[in-house]
């Protein structure tokens, strides 16, 4: 039995059931072939310890670097890492070496992504990032903030690749809307400006990463006009 789950209740019932081995997923190929070549006469014991902290590691891998969504830098022990590495893709491309189970889905363009993407993220100025995230942001904030009615507010995170953005929030008595309405509102602008109400929260939080100066400096002016057409 090859499971990605193991675990002492679901070794000892397949070996009582007549398994003639039970393999923890990453599987060593050694491992694997013993087992296909065993006596079925002779019943392997189950592992002292098929969860083990470098196997939690590996099931569980949160200690990661995000990159493309099938592929990410892992940090772990290094028998762990050479555990990875031998069931990858690049595993087989840089050493030949043919993996048990399901190998990670990248490839090379992926690999390159990642390490393209984190050499840049060392390198940049991160001061100048921050400074140039913070000037989007006030572009909107200062179209907007003198309308009555409306309550404005800079997010003032500053961690990670999304810093800064505002929050807005609707006082539904000067104003003919609301903050789930105004999302619409906006959406079917021109040009069309995709922000939302967050799952838990009743504001409107607008981000600005991704955006150029000018097309902060185009946000602001939408929102101002659609605000400002729906004065009571």
């Amino acid at each position: 039995m090859l499971t990605g789950y193991g675990n002492i209740p679901t070794a000892v019932a397949a070996i009582k059931q007549g398994a003639i081995d039970y393999l923890a997923k990453p599987a060593d190929a050694d491992d694997v072939e013993k087992a296909l070549l065993a006596d079925p006469n002779k019943k392997a014991s189950p592992p002292e310890n098929p969860m083990s902290a470098d196997r939690v590691k590996w099931e569980h891998i949160h200690k990661y670097m995000g990159a493309p969504h099938s592929t990410g830098i892992a940090l772990g022990t290094k028998d762990v890492i050479d555990t990875i590495a031998r069931h990858s893709f690049v595993g087989y491309e840089s050493r030949r070496i043919r993996g048990i189970g399901r190998p990670h889905k990248i490839d090379r363009q992926e690999i390159i992504g990642v390490y393209a993407a984190v050499k840049r993220w060392m390198s940049l100025n991160h001061e100048e990032r921050l400074s140039y995230e913070e000037s989007k942001t006030l572009n909107i904030v200062n179209d907007i903030k003198d309308i009555d009615g409306l309550e404005v507010k800079i997010i003032d995170n500053i961690i990670g690749h999304q810093p800064f953005g505002l929050n807005i929030d609707i006082d539904s008595k000067k104003i003919k809307s609301n903050n789930l309405d105004f999302v619409d509102v906006l959406k079917n602008s021109e040009p069309s400006i995709w922000t939302r109400v967050p799952d838990g929260k009743d504001t409107i939080e607008i981000h600005v990463f991704g955006m150029t100066l000018d097309q902060s400096k185009i946000v602001g002016k939408v929102i101002k006009e659609k605000l400002e057409g729906l004065m009571i």
